[in-house]
């Protein structure tokens, strides 16, 4: 590969290290650094231990699954109705014989 045409991908870098990793490694640094300045898992401890903890992650679990639920069915049912053979069909009709 020819050096200027990876110069090419240094704004890309420097886009990707500025809006994606920054935020992510200062997320982590202030999740270990407490208010009085000392390093621990307390925040972390204080959170499991809340007495709604349990409630949040089984909520989020449900939601999360009776999402994945819907989504896979309604794209199921579309495949379905989009692989057999219908009325209209020129409409979504694939021209490339290989993604067909």
């Amino acid at each position: 590969m020819k050096r200027s045409s990876l110069l090419g991908l240094v704004p890309l870098a420097l886009y990707l290290g500025a809006f994606t990793l920054v935020p992510i490694v200062s997320t982590l640094v202030l999740s270990f650094h407490t208010p009085e300045g000392h390093w621990g898992l307390g925040a972390f401890r204080a959170l499991a231990t809340h007495y709604q903890f349990s409630e949040a992650v089984v909520n989020t679990l449900a939601i999360t699954g009776l999402g994945l639920l819907i989504e896979l069915s309604l794209g199921l049912a579309a495949a379905a109705a989009l692989a057999s053979r219908f009325r209209a069909q020129g409409l979504v009709h694939c021209h490339d014989e290989t993604f067909c």
